[in-house]
C-alpha cells in the first residue's frame, strides 16, 4: 500500500479506536457543535464521515470501537465530530493569522491515493462507487492539512522551554554525531591481529588492505559522520563506538556483517539552539491538544454525540450513571 501524509496516516490509526454516519442518520439535529460561535450541522457531519470511512477502508482498520455504554454508530460520528471540530479551531486561527493551504498543497497529499488507484481517474471512479465525490475528499484533506499547519503554530505557545530541555537531555543520543572508520574483516582471529597491529598512522593502510567494506575500504576505512540514533547503522557497532573516547581504536568488535576494529574520530552532541525546532516537532500532537483545550470553553457539543474531553481535544462518550454500565475511571494524564 502506499503511504498517505502523516496525518492522513494519523487519522486512519485513530479511526480504529474510533466511524460511519450511514447507521447514525437518524440522530439528525440542527448543530452537532458550536465552535466559538460557528454552528457545524448535523449536515456537515453526514457529509464528512462516509469520506473518513473511505479512508478507513483504504487502511484496512476497523470501522470504530464503541464504548460500554454505546452504539457503534455513536462511536462512528464522535469521531467525525472530533475532526470537524478541530478542523473549525483551527480555521479560525489559522485566518486570523495568514497560515493557508493551498490547492498544490492538497494535490499533492492525495497523490499517494490516486497512485493506488492508478491514477486520479481511477480514485475519481472509487469515490463514487461509495457515493463520494473528489471535491469531498479535497475538502477534508484541506482541513487536515489545514489542522497539521496550526499544530505546528501553535506548539511553541503551550511547549515551555523546560519541557524542551528536558527532552533534550533524555534523547541526547538523538543528536549525537559521530565521525568513525572501521575495518571489517571475516573472522575474529584476523581481527584481533589487526586490533593489536594497528595505529591511528596504520589504520587507514590496513583498512585498505584488509576491509571487506568496499565502500568505506578505499578511503582508509572512512564511515564519514552519522548519527548515533536512526542513521542505520548496525546498533552494536553504534554502542562499540560510543564506548571509545574520541581518538581511541577499538578491539575486536562482532555485528551481523563480520567483525570490525573501529576508530572514534570524533563525537558532538548539537547545541539545543540547534535542534529546538526539531525538538518542537515531536510536541506536535501535544501541543495542538493543549491548546485546544484553551478553547473548550467556547466548544460546545450537543450531548446527543458526546462530550468535548479538553484532555485529549477529542468527543468523548456521555457515560451513564447506572450501577450497571458506569462510566470508566479516568486515569491521570
Amino acid at each position: 500500500m502506499f503511504p498517505v501524509p502523516s496525518r492522513l496516516r494519523a487519522l486512519a490509526a485513530v479511526l480504529g479506536a474510533t466511524i460511519a454516519l450511514s447507521s447514525c442518520a437518524n440522530v439528525v439535529h440542527p448543530a452537532a457543535a458550536v465552535v466559538d460561535g460557528v454552528r457545524i450541522t448535523d449536515g456537515q457531519l453526514r457529509s464528512t464521515v462516509p469520506v473518513l470511512r473511505f479512508l478507513a477502508t483504504l487502511q484496512q482498520v476497523k470501522c470504530g470501537t464503541h464504548g460500554t455504554s454505546e452504539a457503534q454508530g455513536a462511536a462512528c460520528s464522535r469521531f467525525a465530530l472530533s475532526e470537524l471540530i478541530q478542523g473549525q479551531a483551527s480555521r479560525a486561527y489559522a485566518s486570523a493569522h495568514h497560515i493557508s493551504v493551498s490547492s498544490g498543497e492538497v494535490t499533492n497529499a492525495i497523490a499517494p491515493l490516486e497512485q493506488q488507484f492508478g491514477g486520479h481517474a481511477g480514485l475519481v471512479r472509487r469515490l463514487s462507487t461509495t457515493g463520494l465525490s473528489f471535491s469531498q475528499l479535497g475538502d477534508l484533506v484541506s482541513t487536515i492539512l489545514t489542522i497539521e499547519k496550526v499544530a505546528q503554530a501553535v506548539t511553541s505557545q503551550v511547549v515551555s522551554p523546560a519541557e524542551l530541555e528536558q527532552r533534550y537531555q533524555q534523547e541526547r543520543l538523538q543528536f549525537t554525531i559521530l565521525h568513525a572508520r572501521h575495518i571489517l574483516v571475516h573472522t575474529q582471529a584476523l581481527a584481533a591481529r589487526i586490533a593489536r597491529r594497528v595505529t591511528p598512522a596504520n589504520f587507514a593502510a590496513l583498512a585498505r588492505k584488509y576491509s571487506t567494506d568496499t565502500g568505506s575500504a578505499p578511503k582508509g576505512g572512512d564511515l564519514g559522520t552519522f548519527r548515533a540514533v536512526g542513521s542505520g547503522f548496525d546498533p552494536t557497532f553504534v554502542q562499540a563506538a560510543l564506548s571509545l573516547r574520541p581518538g581511541q581504536i577499538s578491539g575486536p568488535v562482532h555485528t551481523q556483517f563480520g567483525w570490525h576494529v573501529i576508530w572514534l574520530q570524533s563525537e558532538e552532541v548539537l547545541p539545543f539552539d540547534r535542534v529546538k525546532q526539531q525538538l518542537l516537532s515531536q510536541f506536535t500532537a501535544q501541543g495542538f491538544t493543549r491548546w485546544l483545550a484553551r478553547q473548550a470553553g467556547s466548544i460546545d457539543v450537543n450531548p446527543r454525540f458526546g462530550r468535548f474531553d479538553p484532555t485529549t481535544g477529542r468527543v468523548a462518550e456521555v457515560c451513564s450513571t447506572s450501577a450497571t454500565t458506569p462510566c470508566p475511571t479516568p486515569t491521570s494524564s
